[in-house]
């Protein structure tokens, strides 16, 4: 049998929420006795955030014993823990209370008692307890090592991840989720104390990329969240063409290499490593009579930049 109370609020509440015709009692006339007295209720808050911050409104049915809202009563709130503001009235008796929960390491009640005085001194007190959790929501520092990396050495970077600022009692146990714009995130490691480490992997790719790694903790992913930039550098062959017997020299984005001789009919195939965003080389040519300073373009594949994380509504 549902419980009296909640079927009545249930009633009361119709109206305000626009709930139509869910309900549908037998016409009540005034003074028809529902309850045996006042009625003092507080509808369903669920879980609370424990982080000190973050406010809710606890919302409290005031019915007089025909089931009519009760309207000119005083009501006062107090809590054990945490802070509660004045209530106010949001609509005939239905009314609102601010409550900020206390900043919590692990789960606890909250006492909640409320105070109810009508005009003609009648007076009521009822006292509930409210779910407090610490938040899971940690905030997350990523960093890479190497911070950079060759995609031909077939080597793997070390992402190192820690939780901190929240609750420590939750800052093991993350549920990470990894997302790499290229290559592959692998070997999720739980290291102890908030932290964690994985292996990147790039993609055995012809083009450089800034590999974009972004990681949520899928317990809170609104607020614990983070994300790491791998420069994925490529070794790259350019075919050259000067002077027999010449010596070049080769810059790439400030880094120079060589020299490099050219053979006797003046060919020259040079190695050289290409970080992402470069798409020229300046190539310097010194022979015994004159010196050629010139830029070439390379032709590169395209790489995608950013694969975003999802939205956390989209998480499982």
């Amino acid at each position: 049998m549902p419980n009296c109370r909640v079927l009545a609020a249930l009633i009361a509440l119709a109206p305000v929420l626009g709930a139509g015709p869910l309900l549908a009692p037998a016409p009540a006339h005034a003074g028809d006795a529902l309850f045996d007295g006042l009625q003092l209720e507080l509808l369903p808050v669920g879980t609370l955030r424990g982080d000190g911050l973050t406010p809710a409104d606890l919302h409290v049915l005031v019915l007089d014993a025909d089931g009519s809202p009760l309207e000119g009563a005083e009501l006062k709130a107090t809590v054990t823990s945490g802070r509660v503001g004045p209530p106010a009235a949001i609509a005939p008796g239905l009314l609102r209370i601010p409550y900020t929960p206390p900043s919590v390491e692990e789960a606890k009640q909250a006492g909640l008692t409320l105070r109810l005085k009508t005009a003609d001194k009648q007076k009521l007190r009822r006292d509930w307890g409210l779910s407090v959790h610490p938040p899971v929501g940690q905030k997350m520092r990523v960093t890479a090592s190497p911070p950079a990396i060759v995609a031909a050495d077939a080597a793997a970077v070390t992402l190192h991840l820690e939780l901190f600022d929240g609750a420590p009692a939750l800052r093991d146990g993350a549920d990470l989720l990894f997302r790499s714009s290229s290559g592959i995130v692998e070997n999720i490691t739980p290291m102890g104390g908030g932290r964690y480490t994985a292996l990147y992997r790039p993609a055995a790719v012809d083009s450089p990329y800034p590999a974009v790694i972004t990681v949520v903790d899928r317990r809170d992913p609104t607020r614990s969240y983070g994300s790491v930039i791998i420069p994925v550098s490529v070794s790259q062959g350019i075919d050259l063409k000067s002077r027999p017997e010449t010596r070049v020299f080769l810059d790439v984005a400030g880094r120079q290499s060589g020299p490099f001789v050219t053979d006797t009919q003046g060919r020259l195939t040079a190695d050289f490593t290409l970080p992402p965003g470069v798409s020229e080389v300046r190539v310097r040519s010194i022979s015994d009579t004159d010196e050629e300073d010139r830029l070439q373009q390379l032709e590169l594949t395209p790489s995608p930049l950013v694969e975003f994380m999802g939205h956390y509504a989209d998480l499982p």
